[in-house]
């Protein structure tokens, strides 16, 4: 065992940021198992949902509808379907069967958006020019941290339910798209 001054000597060099949460003075032991846990917890389950969302500001959401029932209208039709959609799919994430990340437009909003959807789950920000340079970055960091399925929903789509996103996943499982 290493003597107590020693131990703070290890645990106040440069490496402590990066190890001090690990470290347990009275049991060595427990380190590794906190290690093991932090990864486990910071790693993506196989299943990934990522959840495509637009801040609801009025004349940038549901422009076509915006049309037809003006642009506040839009914007609350919007914002009540993504958070149905949300709860629905929270209830996936809570039970385990899927990570969530929500992939959020535009980036400087990122504050608006968690304290909008309030659910505590990984969040980023949608990088690229078009959509599918969007869900190519999105795919590719839920791929990067571990996920093996990944899908995308948009935050407005219609009819959605957990038996859709549930066989999408097991259909995942069999067929690799």
């Amino acid at each position: 065992f290493l003597q107590e001054s020693t131990l703070k000597t290890v645990l106040s060099n440069r490496f402590y940021g990066m190890f001090g949460l690990f470290w347990d003075i009275k049991f060595c032991m427990k380190a590794r198992s906190n290690y093991k846990r932090y990864i486990r917890d910071n790693l993506m389950r196989p299943n990934v949902l990522l959840y495509f969302v637009k801040y609801p500001t009025p004349g940038k959401v549901k422009t076509r509808l915006a049309k037809t029932v003006g642009d506040q209208e839009a914007a609350r039709l919007y914002s009540e379907l993504a958070e149905k959609n949300l709860r629905m799919i929270a209830s996936l994430y809570q039970r385990n069967i899927c990570d969530l990340v929500i992939a959020y437009d535009p980036p400087e909003k990122s504050e608006d958006i968690k304290r909008w959807l309030s659910l505590s789950c990984e969040y980023l920000p949608q990088c690229g020019e078009g959509l599918s340079e969007r869900l190519i970055y999105a795919f590719g960091e839920a791929f990067q941290k571990g996920g093996k399925r990944v899908m995308a929903l948009g935050s407005d789509t219609l009819g959605l339910t957990s038996e859709i996103i549930e066989e999408g996943f097991e259909s995942l499982k069999s067929n690799n798209v």
